[in-house]
């Protein structure tokens, strides 16, 4: 039935979980005491609430964990295992980042979703909404309510959608039967590939499932705010925001069906724009330009810090 109510709010698929600890608790916890998430604070600051969200929200008795799809025919899927000739000699925009924001997307459909289940139910019902920016691990509860499984590039992959994938979760004091009793938790269906890991141009992905997050092209681009020291500039690369490379090459991509909504597909004003327009860029227009895209997360000062990293980056070719 929940899927059902879902889909008719425009959510790909949901499954229900309990608040439980995550499984690889153990896991995050090291990663975080290594310093893997670079200068990304509120991990830390957040870290028992992650550890341990069953004494950080007593009152939740379900979990509803939500899926909406954002590949498209732009979203980089390359059967190789590597880039086709010219795609780094262009300046790129993850693809996440070309429709409308999907904080605003999954949090409204979310919301629509709590009114109807609090149709059936009768009654009020207490919500917590998260849409990757709340405490939670969300790939963790996804994969635990048997959504997907966490890849070796760390993205959770659903078996039908891959990992170009969005993710909700709603927390609720509302007992609802857990998903798990209808479907298995899938393994993990990565085997012996390693093409997410061969493929990371800066090597971000040190061993399957581990990420340093201080080399990552998505951290340097969009979390990373302070001025690019040493070679972080020329880690970008072609990249001027996000990267999709890790998910370029796997191959549930690939095989991965296309999104159905259609406020995930990139805005034509920023497919295949070229350097030189990006330079004549001001701060009205890229405003106006990013305005409602999760693009938007990368300030002025740092789209300009990125462009010119990429800029001397496509010259040194």
């Amino acid at each position: 039935m929940l899927s059902e109510l879902g889909r008719s709010v425009g959510l790909d698929a949901t499954a229900i979980g309990r608040l439980k600890n995550p499984v690889h608790r153990d896991a995050y916890h090291d990663w975080v005491q290594k310093g893997m998430h670079a200068s990304m604070g509120y991990l830390k600051r957040t870290l028992k609430v992650r550890m341990d969200p069953e004494e950080a929200f007593p009152w939740a008795r379900s979990v509803v964990v939500a899926v909406l799809s954002y590949k498209t025919p732009e979203s980089p899927s390359w059967k190789t295992g590597r880039p086709p000739e010219g795609f780094n000699s262009l300046p790129r925009i993850s693809c996440y980042a070309l429709g409308e924001d999907y904080h605003r997307l999954l949090k409204e459909r979310l919301l629509l979703l709590h009114g109807l289940l609090e149709r059936l139910a009768g009654k009020s019902v207490q919500r917590r909404v998260f849409v990757d920016t709340g405490p939670l691990l969300e790939r963790e509860h996804a994969a635990m309510a048997g959504l997907g499984w966490v890849g070796k590039n760390t993205c959770l992959i659903h078996p039908r959608l891959g990992s170009y994938v969005f993710l909700g979760t709603m927390l609720l004091d509302l007992e609802l039967p857990d998903s798990q009793g209808f479907s298995e938790i899938i393994e993990d269906r990565c085997g012996a590939c390693t093409r997410c890991l061969d493929a990371c141009p800066t090597g971000a992905i040190q061993k399957p499932y581990l990420l340093d997050a201080s080399r990552c092209i998505s951290y340097l681009t969009v979390e990373h705010k302070d001025a690019f020291q040493g070679s972080e500039a020329s880690f970008l690369g072609p990249w001027v925001c996000g990267c999709d490379v890790c998910q370029a090459v796997c191959p549930w991509n690939v095989r991965a069906s296309l999104a159905v909504s259609p406020e995930v597909y990139p805005d034509s004003c920023l497919c295949g724009v070229g350097l030189k327009r990006l330079e004549e860029l001001d701060l009205h227009a890229y405003t106006m330009l990013t305005r409602g895209k999760a693009f938007d997360r990368v300030g002025w000062a740092q789209f300009q810090r990125n462009l010119r990293a990429v800029s001397n980056n496509l010259k040194a070719q």
